[in-house]
Order: structure tokens, then sequence, then C-alpha cells
């Protein structure tokens, strides 16, 4: 991920997309492209006068997990100072009531677009009112 500790935030936004994380990053003020190396892409800036870092994890579990493991390390270091985590999930493409089916799958429609914008912006607000431990 190419980032260091001080560049990365208390709260972070990890997507799967480095096009995600740049339009996450671009909800935030005075923000700064931290890092960038192959799919995972990081940037830090401020929403309400809070540090939040947006960064993705490219395609597929293998490369969550490295980049999870990369901000675990920070993490673990965090959670020592009752630093909370959270998730929030959008669907991209057409679930179907057959699983089956994928013939109708689109991940491109606009109700598609519109979900994972609306998911941003409530995921980069929730981070905003996480209070600061104690």
């Amino acid at each position: 991920m190419q980032v260091t500790p001080d560049q990365i935030a208390d709260r972070v936004l990890v997507v799967g997309d480095p096009k995600r994380a740049e339009s996450a990053a671009g909800l935030l003020e005075e923000v700064q492209k931290v890092g960038s190396n192959r799919e995972y892409v990081t940037f830090t800036g401020k929403r309400e006068g809070r540090r939040i870092t947006v960064s993705s994890h490219g395609i597929g579990s293998a490369g969550a997990g490295i980049c999870f493991e990369e901000l675990g390390a920070l993490f673990v270091i965090a959670s020592l100072h009752d630093i909370r985590a959270g998730g929030i999930l959008t669907v991209d493409g057409n679930p179907t009531r057959a699983a089956q089916d994928m013939s109708q799958y689109n991940p491109f429609r606009s109700v598609v677009e519109e979900g994972v914008s609306a998911m941003l912006e409530i995921a980069i607000d929730a981070l905003t009112r996480v209070e600061e431990p104690a």
C-alpha cells in the first residue's frame, strides 16, 4: 500500500474499486492521495474537521487480505485505544430470486450507481459521527 502510519487516520473506509475510493475521497475536504500501489489507492482528508482515510483493496479476497493485513498492524494498535470498526454493504449488480440465473446481471445500471453513491455518503457521514475515545 506504500503508506506510513502517520498518513492513516483513525477513521478508515475501505472499498474494493480504486475508482470508488477516489469517489469517496471526493466527499472529503483537504484530501490528499497518500499512497498508490497497484490496486491499493489511499486518500486522507477531513470531513467536519475529522480526519478520514479512504483506501481500496482491489478485486477478490487476496487483495482485500493484503490491504487489511497492512492496515491491521495499525488497527491492532488503534484497538488498544478503543477505536471501533463497522461495515456497510452495497450489492453491485442485479440480485435475482434464482441465484443460478445471472442472465440479467448488470453492475452498471443507474440504480447500482445511485446505491453506491448513497453508500459512500452514509459511510463517510458515519465515520464523522464516531465519538472520540474517552
